[in-house]
């Protein structure tokens, strides 16, 4: 995987390793059976789960000795962290700040369920782009890293994470691999732990099931989704509390590490992703027509940037498709008109309150696709993806379809070039 920046400091994510589409298929299909599978499972706690908060007398003895980390161990932490960053490819001028291993297998609290927090700490300053962006792309190479490398420590599963340097950290024991020292070091402490009040607050959430499991039963998918979401939503927001206000150790954390130590929010995720799929699965049949010439331009709101705003974009239209769907179920689904694009976009841009129009030179066509919130070079009619498009389909040329849709200037929400 390497990282691009365009030149309006948007990273690219391209993908430089060839997919065996066997073997892909075969993912999807154990993936697609694993989902059928968790939506039947029952979630309870069980008393290992609880037992696990149980603060040990010493750290794990596998992995510290006197304190300090096992050699061995040390110089396996830094290789997997030096793999990984070689596989990004980062520009040379980023430089690792430190690597840290953090979490319970860190402290007192180590159980059969820990895993090694491997933390790379560098200076998000660095990269010509904004934070969210780079935050983004980190979080989705972390994942990407550790769904495809299953490393174990004495069976106990490295976790790694990329982190800005300037990120506080909610955490009571820091080992620093890279300077082979405590930047935390952890202390024995009595710490309270109401195991009734945790499993009860963890009982409460997992009873929200039964309510999205009938909604799926009733096929009221859309309620389904929506309820995920808010409930996942809620245990973000619910951890994140507990860690600023109470620590590691808080009852809304704990809460947090008894639900993952479960099969709850997979399960959670199974009943989201097969919601969406009875929701979106409609037949379709297309019917060619051309309501336009070929050639005609339209507008594009790209995708979200993270201050909810959006880049406009355009280009010209190929062929214009009309969609009759039907779901599943056999009801009718609401119509839709279905625009091939061109190639050729222009992002477009405010100059002494004029609009102009930009050629973008375009690494490849998936970073095209990724400015636009595009999936392929084709995008359905509606007014908020492709604002304005029965005013600006009457044009063939760019300049003329600026020129006379003077509205495109009072649209909402876009981030004008300068």
């Amino acid at each position: 995987m390497k990282l691009f920046f365009t030149k309006d400091k948007t990273p690219i994510l391209e993908n430089t390793t060839p997919i065996n589409p066997v073997t892909q298929l075969d993912e999807i299909d154990a993936i697609c059976n694993s989902i059928d599978s968790n939506m039947e499972k029952e979630i309870n706690v069980p008393k290992d789960v609880m037992n696990s908060f149980n603060i040990k007398d010493n750290l794990n003895q596998d992995i510290w000795t006197n304190g300090k980390l096992e050699p061995s161990i040390r110089i396996k932490l830094l290789k997997i962290s030096k793999d990984f960053l070689r596989d990004l490819d980062l520009p040379k001028k980023i430089i690792v700040r430190d690597i840290y291993f953090t979490g319970s297998l860190a402290n007192f609290n180590w159980s059969k369920f820990s895993d090694i927090d491997l933390h790379i700490v560098l200076d998000y300053n660095q990269f010509d782009a904004e934070y969210k962006l780079v935050f983004d792309y980190f979080n989705a190479q972390k994942s990407i890293w550790n769904q495809e490398h299953d490393i174990n420590v004495f069976d106990y599963p490295v976790e790694l994470y990329v982190q800005d340097k300037n990120h506080p950290m909610h955490a009571t024991a820091i080992f620093s691999v890279l300077r082979n020292k405590w930047k935390i070091k952890p202390t024995r402490q009595n710490f309270q732990i109401d195991k009734d009040a945790v499993k009860g607050k963890a009982n409460d959430i997992i009873y929200y099931l039964k309510d999205i499991r009938q909604d799926y039963k009733d096929k009221r998918y859309q309620l389904v989704i929506d309820k995920v979401t808010r409930l996942k939503t809620k245990i973000k927001l619910m951890r994140l509390s507990g860690l600023e206000g109470g620590g590691e150790f808080s009852k809304e954390n704990l809460v947090f590490k008894v639900l993952r130590r479960t099969p709850f929010l997979e399960v959670l995720n199974s009943y989201k992703s097969k919601a969406y799929d009875n929701l979106m699965s409609v037949s379709e049949s297309l019917n060619e027509e051309t309501t336009y010439n070929a050639g005609g331009v339209i507008l594009i709101k790209g995708a979200k940037l993270e201050d909810g705003n959006h880049r406009l974009y355009m280009s010209t239209v190929k062929k214009i498709m009309n969609l009759d769907r039907t779901k599943v179920s056999g009801d009718k689904a609401i119509p839709a008109s279905m625009a091939i694009i061109s190639n050729d976009v222009f992002r477009l841009g405010k100059e002494h309150g004029k609009l102009i129009a930009h050629r973008v030179a375009w690494k490849s066509d998936t970073s095209r696709l990724q400015a636009l919130g595009l999936s392929k070079n084709s995008v359905v009619l509606n007014d908020e993806k492709t604002p304005l498009w029965r005013d600006t389909l009457k044009y063939n040329n760019t300049t003329q379809a600026i020129n006379k849709v003077s509205s495109i200037l009072t649209l909402p929400q876009i981030r004008w070039v300068g």
